[in-house]
């Protein structure tokens, strides 16, 4: 979060109610992500893998989702210039 503001102040953007908004739904969809890929991992873990597998195997099966997500995020929030 510290580093967000930083870069904010450094590229002259200024905090407001759209900004705030941004940052809250990005700080969400990142802790739904994590819970997300981590029900997934553990679904592995009970089908009996061992925890390495398991945990590349649920992340390779979550990721490109996830990655999607963000793009889209991305593309709805990164001010692009006119």
């Amino acid at each position: 979060m510290i580093t967000t503001f930083i870069v904010l102040h450094a590229m002259g953007f200024h905090l407001n109610f759209i900004t705030l908004m941004a940052l809250s739904l990005c700080i969400g969809l990142l802790i739904d992500d994590a819970i997300v890929v981590r029900e997934n991992i553990v679904r592995h873990l009970n089908m009996g893998k061992s925890h390495l597998q398991a945990a590349r195997e649920g992340t390779q099966e979550i990721g490109l989702a996830v990655m999607a997500t963000t793009f889209a995020i991305l593309a709805v929030f990164v001010p692009w210039p006119s």
